[in-house]
C-alpha cells in the first residue's frame, strides 16, 4: 500500500515484527484493529517514526493533517490578494474555509 502512495518503507522485517508483535492479533483494517501509523502522516515507514494505533485513530491523524495542508495552501493563495481587497468581502466571496477554518471539521 505504501509504494502505492509513494511512502518509504525502511523497516527490516525483525524490526517490523518487533513493532507488531504484541499487537498482532488485533492487526487489521476495520472499526476498532489495529494498523501502523507514521507519526503526523509524514515521513517515512522507520523505526522511530511509527507507532502502532487504532483504525479510527490513524484516519483521523491523516484528516487533521489533510486540514492543515489546506488551509496553507489556502493561507498561500489568500497572501496574493492585495490588503484592501481581503478586508472589503461585503459581496460574499471570501472563501467560507477563511471565514471560518474549522468549517469543515465540523460534523
Amino acid at each position: 500500500m505504501q509504494k502505492k502512495r509513494g511512502i518509504d518503507f525502511k523497516l527490516s522485517f525483525d524490526e517490523w515484527w518487533d513493532i507488531w508483535k504484541p499487537h498482532y492479533h488485533n492487526r487489521g483494517s476495520k472499526k476498532g484493529q489495529f494498523c501502523m501509523c507514521r507519526i503526523m502522516d509524514k515521513g517515512a515507514y522507520e523505526v522511530g517514526n511509527v507507532t502502532i494505533g487504532t483504525v479510527e485513530n490513524n484516519a483521523h491523524t491523516r484528516s487533521v493533517v489533510s486540514f492543515d495542508k489546506k488551509m496553507k495552501d489556502l493561507k498561500e493563495a489568500w497572501q496574493g490578494f492585495s490588503e484592501e481587497i481581503r478586508e472589503d468581502d461585503e459581496d460574499g466571496w471570501l472563501p467560507r474555509e477563511l471565514k471560518n477554518p474549522y468549517r469543515s471539521m465540523m460534523y
